[in-house]
């Protein structure tokens, strides 16, 4: 099912006007080919592909350009049809089979990697010229659920060999979502991307009472089931009156006033499976697939809502603008929880730095950044891979250019620090303490500084997943759906550390060799001139490893920093140096302990 791109527009200005005249669709087509799809736009259905599975149409297509093809073709043909060849006309067919199979040996030397080797279909390819280098990659994974997938962003068709017997059926439903892309048309989707979905209450429902619904065999998925469930007796009561709070921001996040409401209505929430293939790209998609082999006259005789599987008022349409729709409010609902200033963008035109438009100009997979002139966390929609894509954007930018504690807030933070004080035990809460009073500081920050530092050289396995444990119900607090794993809150935690002691607002210095931006905390740097971006985040980096803090220097030191070099209170010298990647330092003189002189390059 095409589109507008590439096709001629005749028949569609006849079938605009006969639409006018009140035709209905079934003469419409019959009579120009074009009829209205499921999100009214205008749709022509073209003939099948020929699918060749050795993937060599490179070699046809270079066959075709020898100007001896005609020939080879032309005695080939008579001696199908039992014609008998002269022996000068048999001798300069085995000369012309040898050329071909010459052409073939290199051919079979090249990769065969995009569409265009394996589908033939002119049409397809006049119409969309870019889809001759979508690359087509076949794998094989049995435990996968997918047969196969269409990623826009990598411009590439994946086949998973091992849950398909019929490739040709699933390259067409893929190229069908290759076009709703290209043409705008309303788009299919993944199970996974739906979060308002039984399964998604059910399971913050359960995480809300750290399991204990499940205790006593479970329950089912009705209102009767799950308040029989959230009625069972727990020492402080019934689990509906202990978890009555987390259970509260369930029921907000979805909408209702209370729990209550939530789970009286929970007979209107489908399945992520019902909800995918309901989607209107997903009904067109294998509504190509059921048409596959149709004869031209079917074609043009047999409407495509005439076989579509799910009923048109039934289909969910999700197009670009409706899914940034969706992704926008739920920023919204994030940023009021948050104490960050958050910029939602639509459209690359609306990107203020003229580096980061350069980049997504050129194809690049940039999904959030901090902006240094407005200070805000900047989301950037059309990449973004859905609710949890956003989500984890927003928390790693967030902890790393303000921190943790003023991303979560004094409430919330100080309630998780508060926890997992009390729950650790008395070994660990005496190194706290003993760090509060060292750094005379208080034992909130002192628990902080104690996680960050454990995050980084490790724990025993029972307090690290009571933190694990505990951060998550800090992002359930904040409105995240994030499943955080160790690794990952590891890095979180660490990257929180740098804004204890670091700058609390974003820094731009004028040195000899452009503009020096430091992030908030110190956690990133980058020297813009002319508007070129160079990197020097490593710089910072490798100034913590030689035990210097980037938060030690002001900013007449920053500008000798990139001008020959400062001397540092130990005696050293300390000049940045231009690397291939970007920027790293020189540390030379006498080190700290040692009389002798030293030369590191780090």
């Amino acid at each position: 099912m095409t589109g507008l791109k590439g096709l001629p527009a005749e028949n569609l200005a006849v079938a605009r006007e006969m639409e006018k005249s009140g035709k209905d669709a079934g003469t419409i087509k019959a009579a120009t080919g074009w009829e209205r799809g499921a999100d009214s736009k205008w749709r022509y259905e073209t003939a099948d592909f020929e699918y060749h599975p050795a993937g060599d149409l490179g070699y046809s297509r270079l066959l075709e350009k020898q100007s001896w093809h005609g020939e080879l073709e032309n005695l080939l043909d008579r001696q199908i049809e039992g014609e008998t060849l002269s022996e000068a006309e048999w001798k300069r067919f085995e000369e012309l089979t040898e050329l071909a199979a010459g052409l073939k040996e290199q051919d079979e030397l090249r990769e065969r990697i995009y569409l265009d080797d394996y589908v033939k279909d002119d049409e397809l390819f006049q119409a969309y010229p870019e889809m001759k280098r979508t690359r087509l990659e076949f794998v094989d994974l049995p435990s996968a659920d997918y047969c196969g997938g269409y990623l826009h962003p990598d411009n590439r068709i994946v086949i998973n060999i091992s849950r398909t017997d019929d490739v040709r059926s699933v390259l067409a439903h893929e190229i069908q979502h290759a076009i709703q892309t290209m043409e705008g048309f309303a788009r299919g989707s993944n199970p996974g991307e739906f979060k308002n979905t039984v399964e998604n209450v059910i399971l913050d429902i359960v995480r809300a009472t750290d399991g204990r619904i499940l205790e006593g065999g479970g329950f089912d998925n009705t209102p009767k089931g799950i308040f029989a469930a959230l009625d069972r007796k727990v020492p402080y009561g019934t689990i509906l009156r202990h978890y009555d709070y987390p259970l509260s921001l369930v029921a907000e996040k979805y909408g209702y006033k209370n729990i209550f409401d939530l789970v009286n209505d929970i007979g209107r929430f489908k399945s992520g499976i019902q909800e995918y293939r309901s989607t209107a790209g997903e009904v067109e998609a294998r509504n190509v697939e059921s048409r596959l082999d149709f004869t031209s006259a079917q074609r043009r005789n047999t409407l495509a809502v005439s076989t579509e599987d799910i009923a048109r008022d039934g289909q969910i349409f999700l197009s670009r603008d409706v899914r940034m729709d969706e992704l926008a409010r739920h920023v919204s609902f994030l940023a009021g929880k948050l104490h960050i200033p958050v910029e939602v963008i639509r459209h690359a035109d609306e990107v203020g730095s003229p580096d980061i438009r350069g980049l997504l100009s050129c194809g690049k997979d940039i999904r959030g950044w901090y902006d240094i002139p407005s200070q805000r966390i900047c989301l950037y929609l059309p990449h973004a891979r859905g609710k949890a894509d956003v989500e984890r954007t927003l928390l790693h930018e967030g902890v790393a250019h303000y921190g943790l504690r003023k991303l979560a807030g004094p409430k919330h933070m100080d309630a998780f620090l508060d926890d997992i004080f009390n729950g650790c035990g008395e070994k660990v809460r005496d190194e706290i303490l003993r760090m509060a009073a060292a750094d005379k500081t208080d034992i909130r920050v002192a628990t902080e500084e104690y996680l960050a530092r454990m995050a980084e050289a490790g724990t025993d396995q029972s307090l690290w997943d009571r933190i694990v444990t505990a951060f998550r119900n800090l992002l359930r607090k904040l409105g995240f759906c994030l499943e955080i794993g160790t690794r990952e809150l590891r890095g979180i935690l660490a990257a929180s550390r740098k804004n204890l002691t670091g700058i609390a607002e974003p820094a731009v210095i004028q040195t000899a060799r452009g503009d020096l931006e430091l992030s908030c905390g110190y956690g990133r740097a980058v020297l813009r001139r002319q508007g070129v971006e160079t990197d020097a985040t490593s710089l910072l980096e490798r100034m913590r490893k030689a035990g210097i803090s980037p938060a030690s220097l002001g900013q007449e030191d920053w500008k000798a920093v990139f001008n020959g070099g400062i001397i540092l209170p130990d005696g050293r010298k300390l000049m940045a140096v231009r690397e291939p990647a970007g920027y790293g330092m020189r540390i030379s003189g006498v080190s700290p302990g040692s009389a002798r002189e030293s030369g590191m390059e780090m």
